[in-house]
């Protein structure tokens, strides 16, 4: 609904997100602000990975690009070319609570989105974090914690490594690479 000032933001009473009191109501859960009058404290938001200086860096080179349209935090965002983006090598999660990503699909109908997450213990399908969602068409926003467990939401297994990840995927498929 806007741009989150942490000097002022609050925390919904009900599910403790983040919001701007002027919002009303809660941006996750629908919940009234109005009982809301803590200020949110805590450290800025640290990102795992911008695009402003016009590549796709870290993510895979040849899959995506930067371009201007859709950018939601500074000049530039990152477009998918292919079926699958990916970031390979070490990296460390910890301190982070959710994966927070602007989505903007170009089609007129939904498009199905996996997020893959490997770590220094994956060693299949069943040991990774298998994530499915749907982005509605138009700009929306992703929001997916960090505190996941490996596997399906049927079978899940053990907890992320957070401080040992090794690869994450944004997944869209074939038919909908030039959409998203």
């Amino acid at each position: 609904p806007g741009e989150l000032d942490a000097a002022t933001a609050v925390r919904c009473p009900d599910c403790g997100y983040r919001n701007m009191l002027a919002w009303g109501t809660c941006y996750v859960c629908g919940e009234d602000l109005t009982a809301a009058t803590q200020v949110a404290e805590g450290p800025p938001v640290k990102p795992l990975a911008s695009f402003e200086d016009g590549t796709v860096a870290p993510f895979t080179p040849g899959a995506s690009a930067a371009v201007e349209e859709h950018a939601t935090d500074g000049r530039y965002a990152m477009r998918l070319d292919r079926d699958y983006i990916s970031w390979d090598g070490p990296q460390d999660w910890t301190g982070y609570d959710f994966l927070k990503a602007d989505v903007f699909c170009a089609g007129d109908a939904p498009a199905d989105l996996y997020v893959e997450v490997r770590d220094k213990g994956t060693t299949d399908y069943w040991t990774r974090v298998n994530y499915n969602t749907v982005v509605p068409p138009g700009p929306s926003t992703l929001i997916v914690p960090t505190d996941l467990y490996v596997g399906e939401k049927s079978r899940p297994g053990r907890p992320l490594d957070k401080a040992g990840v090794v690869r994450f995927v944004f997944g869209i498929g074939e038919a909908k690479a030039d959409e998203i």
